[in-house]
């Protein structure tokens, strides 16, 4: 197979349209419209060339590596075989697609988990408490004269599940993601090169997969 061209990402945007970042919580597979934008050859990975001072630049197709950044196009790319490089990333070009909070759905999905297994062995302990009435306490001996038969059991109602009674909380929760980055700054004061910095800092979309996610709870009330 030839060598593909090296193309510009303007290009790109001028022939599939402005280009979302997408920030993968789960698996590919998983995320059915990621596995349709694969699908269709909409997705640009941009990665960072180590020899170049943090200068990134895309492959076609999905390619996952750690640090990867993943943009989807509304339109279908040109093949991954006719462009070797995609170079010119200019993030202010994309739009950011809205982020889910998988945090809050894996912590009720883990609460719904937890509710069912324990509602399941009420269920086996009150039906073995059941077994244990109706097969009684063991059998007569045998003799030549026939044993008066045992005085009757009083029913007994089951014991009652007295289900433990929730309170209601609430959370403050923080999540903090950090990234540290080193740029080179031409100024004439130190105060100059951080104000600058800052500036460019501001200009480029937070990646948030490359952060280093920290979440801690600040403040707990019972909301009773």
């Amino acid at each position: 197979m030839g060598k593909g061209k090296t193309s510009r990402f303007g290009d790109l945007v001028r022939g599939s349209g402005r280009p979302e970042v997408v920030t993968l919580w789960v698996e590919p597979k998983k995320d059915k419209n990621f596995s349709k934008a694969i699908e269709g050859n909409r997705v640009l990975t941009v990665l960072t060339d180590p020899g170049s001072h943090r200068k990134e630049y895309g492959l076609i197709g999905f390619h996952q590596q750690e640090g990867a950044i993943y943009l989807v196009f509304p339109k279908e790319l040109p093949p991954p075989e006719s462009v070797e490089r995609v170079v010119g990333i200019n993030f202010q070009l994309a739009e950011d697609r809205p982020v889910t909070d998988p945090v809050t759905t894996e912590f009720e999905e883990a609460l719904a988990r937890k509710a069912k297994v324990e509602q399941q062995k009420r269920a086996q302990e009150a039906h073995k408490v059941e077994e244990n009435k109706e097969t009684g306490s063991g059998s007569p001996q045998e003799s030549e004269t026939k044993a008066a038969p045992p005085a009757p059991v009083p029913p007994q109602k089951p014991p009652k599940v007295v289900k433990p009674k929730l309170k209601t909380f609430e959370v403050t929760v923080r999540r903090i993601a950090t990234i540290e980055e080193k740029r080179r700054i031409k100024a004439e004061t130190e105060q100059a090169a951080k104000e600058e910095a800052i500036k460019a800092a501001k200009a480029k979309p937070f990646p948030i997969n490359r952060a280093d996610l920290r979440i801690e709870v600040t403040e707990v009330n019972s909301g009773e």
